[in-house]
């Protein structure tokens, strides 16, 4: 028993597609209990109207449903201001591209050789003392050797060799 002062039941609901039946709404749906929508600006096939949710998509998370919301209301205020409803993405941010690593031969040998660590875990025996971390982290010189076998799929050639 759980004292609660909400509860929202939101497991194996569907949507109630009765507001659309017999009033001759251009709004469309599909065998799916789903409103059909434009999946890039959420404008059913009726003028100047959005959806967005669960009644777009089907069950999804919060914020999913969130999200979609946001979008919607993005297309709308487009929409009332009489812009085009295609989004628009721009780049806010430099993009960063990280050149692969270039390595001796020595050292490629040695990655291949160390081959791939598994972070340190708390033994069993301790687990059931407390609440201390199971999976422990890398030390900072582990961590970057594991690095340097980031997308090195020439690695694995040596390794079975």
């Amino acid at each position: 028993v759980l004292d609660v002062d909400t509860v929202i039941i939101a497991i194996g609901q569907t949507a109630d597609m009765a507001f659309l039946e017999g009033q001759g709404s251009a709004i469309t749906h599909n065998a799916h209990g789903t409103i059909n929508v434009d999946p890039l600006t959420l404008a059913t096939d009726a003028p100047d109207v959005f959806a967005a949710g669960d009644i777009t998509t089907g069950p999804a998370t919060v914020t999913d449903a969130m999200a979609s919301g946001r979008e919607a209301a993005e297309s709308m205020h487009r929409s009332l201001r009489g812009l085009p409803l295609d989004r628009e993405y721009r780049v806010t941010r430099p993009s960063v591209r990280v050149a692969a690593p270039r390595l001796s031969d020595q050292e490629l040998q040695e990655i291949a050789e160390t081959g791939r660590c598994r972070p340190p875990q708390l033994p069993a025996s301790r687990r059931s003392r407390g609440y201390a971390e199971v999976r422990g982290c890398f030390s900072e010189e582990v961590a970057v050797g594991q690095a340097k076998r980031c997308l090195r799929c020439d690695l694995a050639v040596v390794e079975e060799s």
